[in-house]
């Protein structure tokens, strides 16, 4: 069923397809009246606006000029850029801008923005540099080499309770008998005469 509402964008496939994807519950909504719909067509004509305006695209722009704007926007405002201008609140603004042209602008599932970001940019998230600190059971502190250093002797007294906790345990008697046995080889071995 193709609907036949109109915004400023016109209607087309791609956009009943958004439309029917980003508003799933106001479709459904559709048996109790038109209303609803209307709503729905005339909260995304309002985020498209908004999107186009963030990106600073026209409404009537391809996908390809989308792209180029949200990458443009993206090398000034992302914050791992090293610009002065870098915030990451409106490099979200950015992305979501993004997100919401391009699904209403291609009828295919849209690029992942990390994606677009790797491939374009070359960034590739790469993992901190803290990690390193998880190797060592958060034993430590200083330098690597100190931190080491505490770590074997950490590891030298996690040995040593081990074995002690291994010595009295097996030197403690099964049960009450096996007590009184031992006691009594002692007695023997040091019978004394009278």
């Amino acid at each position: 069923m193709m609907l036949s509402l109109n915004c400023s964008f016109g209607m087309n496939k791609s956009f009943a397809a958004v439309l029917i994807a980003q508003f799933a519950p106001a479709y459904r909504c559709f048996s109790l009246g038109r209303q609803c719909l209307v709503k729905a067509v005339r909260e995304l004509d309002r985020d498209v606006k908004k999107s186009c305006s963030v990106l600073g695209v026209n409404e009537d722009c391809s996908l390809q000029e989308v792209k180029d704007a949200f990458l443009t926007l993206a090398m000034k405002y992302h914050p791992d850029s090293g610009s002065a201008s870098a915030d990451a609140g409106k490099f979200d603004e950015i992305k979501k801008a993004y997100h919401t042209l391009r699904a209403f602008l291609s009828q295919d599932a849209p690029d992942d923005v990390s994606q677009v970001i790797e491939k374009d940019f070359k960034i590739k998230h790469t993992v901190p540099q803290h990690r390193q600190y998880l190797n060592l059971e958060g034993v430590g502190y200083g330098t690597p080499t100190q931190r080491q250093k505490q770590y074997d002797r950490y590891r030298v007294a996690q040995a040593a309770n081990r074995v002690f906790e291994y010595r009295t345990s097996k030197a403690q008697p099964l049960d009450k008998t096996s007590l009184v046995q031992h006691d009594a080889t002692l007695a023997r071995q040091y019978k004394t005469t009278n």
